[in-house]
């Protein structure tokens, strides 16, 4: 009952959000930075805020504990924060500290990491979960349904997993759920409204805070778990693992290629997988793919899974990087073939590296930069 009714609330609310957004001229246009070709909404995030705030107020304001009402106040500060930015577009600087002015509070409100035997390395990893999760869910906020689709599956998981005993965070989980899944219907692809970091700063803090909750309910007899990390984080980490994944991989990948990290790129792996396939919306459906695959074999135990499955994933990002690196960077692609046909290679290597040229100059000019 309380999924569904967030779920109505949701459609409700963004459906108005589409219709306001449309009549003062708060769209998205293209951009040559952005990924989108379209006129699209602005501000869906408010709708998300809006349903399961409303929710809260309605099956749990008089019932509430105080760490409930913080656990709903804080995303929603980092909602405001977000909704500034969409408007006046924050510099990274200010965005941060506000971040961590909010990871700081949820610290000294006792929602934290409990398992490590020394308190303030508790709060250091706290503080970097906190900010990571948020900023990882926002960075992936760059296709049509790929940021909500993988934040839906995560919350659903702690309604389902077998060992939460804590009947509030379910019911918070499916307040969000239920919230999610009703603006999802507008963001899938082709969306007709795009959450921006009002929704995904929300999302990502609010999920954090959530998984910080769940851990202290895990038992520790939950063991052999994998790589042998303590189940109170690796759980949490894989119940949101494709954000983390995105992050870490699109920030090594500008390291590794010469680029600053906060640069922004088509190097996601939503980007590359669309750039493989020509497809969003199957980019987005393996995505979600994963993390279901991943929360299953959380909830059924079966840890020795993870460890091929690990192997797989980076063989497949491997694999992934080397198809696509022309279509991400396409003049530094470019440059670097000409550089490597400049060498004395054998005959038949050399003249394959100038093949490959010729179809880049040909095709990138054309198709690959039009799509870019």
């Amino acid at each position: 009952m309380i999924f569904f009714s967030a779920f109505i609330v949701s459609i409700i609310t963004t459906w108005g959000l589409i219709q306001l957004t449309k009549q003062q001229g708060w769209v998205s246009r293209p951009k040559g930075d952005r990924w989108n070709a379209r006129t699209v909404s602005l501000h869906g995030g408010i709708g998300i805020g809006l349903s399961f705030s409303l929710c809260f107020l309605f099956w749990n304001l008089t019932s509430s504990t105080e760490l409930e009402i913080l656990l709903v106040c804080m995303p929603l500060m980092m909602m405001m924060v977000g909704l500034y930015d969409d408007i006046y577009q924050l510099m990274p600087a200010p965005k941060l500290i506000s971040q961590i002015l909010v990871a700081a509070a949820a610290i000294v409100t006792d929602i934290d990491f409990a398992f490590l035997a020394y308190e303030p390395l508790n709060w250091a990893l706290t503080l970097l979960w906190i900010v990571g999760i948020t900023n990882a869910l926002n960075l992936l906020d760059n296709m049509d349904g790929a940021a909500p689709g993988i934040a839906f599956f995560s919350v659903l998981s702690l309604c389902l997993l077998p060992w939460n005993p804590t009947p509030w965070l379910t019911d918070i989980a499916m307040m969000l759920a239920g919230s999610i899944a009703g603006f999802l219907i507008f963001n899938f692809h082709p969306a007709k409204i795009f959450m921006g970091d009002s929704g995904s700063l929300f999302l990502g803090n609010l999920i954090a805070l959530m998984l910080i909750q769940f851990s202290r309910t895990i038992s520790p007899d939950i063991q052999h778990t994998f790589l042998q990390i303590p189940s109170a984080l690796i759980i949490p980490v894989l119940l949101i693992i494709v954000p983390i994944i995105d992050t870490t991989y699109v920030s090594f990948n500008r390291w590794y290629n010469g680029f600053p990290i906060s640069l922004g790129d088509k190097g996601h792996i939503t980007h590359r997988l669309s750039f493989l396939f020509q497809s969003d919306w199957f980019s987005v459906l393996i995505l979600y793919a994963y993390q279901l695959l991943v929360c299953i074999i959380v909830a059924s135990y079966h840890w020795t899974l993870f460890y091929p499955l690990f192997l797989v994933t980076l063989w497949l990002l491997y694999k992934l990087t080397i198809k696509t690196n022309a279509f991400v960077w396409p003049e530094k692609y470019i440059s670097s073939l000409e550089a490597r046909t400049s060498h004395r290679y054998l005959f038949l290597k050399r003249h394959m590296l100038l093949y490959r040229l010729f179809r880049l100059n040909s095709q990138s000019l054309s198709t690959v930069k039009k799509r870019l």
